[in-house]
């Protein structure tokens, strides 16, 4: 079964940018594991179905690790005004990368490990909102009220990919678009998220587990 990584990236001493910190130490109460310490990234202890860090912002030196995972979601924190509160896209590496530098994004973080590695994981991007961005530590309470949801919403993403390999090992020929031959009932799995935002209304349609 193909492993997970979620990458939460931010600075964690402006405020709402390190909203990521939250999002993954809360995944990490939740499966069981040990809480990262506000200067730890989580590097140095990989090995479970799913792992989760913490890093300042996404590198080159990161692809070495990404390429041992199958799915990859990536979380951050976003200012438009103009954009869902919190929002979980499908990365399409097509959407094009800026050149090779010290800084990515995770379109072009896809496209490196793919030219570098041959290795294509599937990858999310799961942007929260935040409100507050001066130097200190702490969220934004509107910030605070995201983090549970948005780790929701990558448990059901991590739901979605047992469900399709559970599905693959049962059926060699599935599909996972939820195609299937004809007379066989089969198990379909909950739909993935579709590209592009996810609006906040679509609780129990899109990759939002709901409250």
């Amino acid at each position: 079964m193909r492993r997970n990584l979620v990458i939460g990236y931010g600075n964690l001493y402006r405020k709402d940018d390190g909203v990521a910190f939250y999002v993954v130490n809360r995944l990490r109460r939740r499966l069981g594991q040990q809480p990262l310490d506000p200067d730890g990234s989580g590097l140095e202890e990989l090995g479970a179905q799913t792992d989760s860090i913490f890093i300042r912002q996404l590198v080159p030196e990161m692809l070495d690790t990404a390429r041992h995972y199958g799915q990859l979601i990536f979380v951050d924190a976003h200012t438009a005004a103009n954009r869902q509160p919190l929002a979980c896209i499908r990365i399409n590496p097509a959407q094009g990368c800026s050149p090779l530098t010290h800084h990515m994004g995770p379109a072009a973080f896809l496209v490196w490990l793919k030219a570098l590695y041959e290795h294509e994981p599937s990858g999310y991007l799961l942007t929260i909102q935040g409100q507050n961005f001066d130097f200190h530590r702490g969220l934004s309470a509107a910030a605070a009220g995201r983090v549970e949801w948005a780790v929701n919403i990558i448990l059901r993403l991590l739901a979605h990919t047992m469900a399709l390999e559970a599905c693959k090992e049962r059926r060699p020929g599935f599909m996972t678009r939820g195609s299937r031959s004809p007379g066989d009932p089969g198990v379909r799995p909950v739909p993935l998220p579709a590209r592009g935002g996810i609006p906040l209304q679509e609780k129990q349609r899109s990759c939002d587990l709901g409250q």
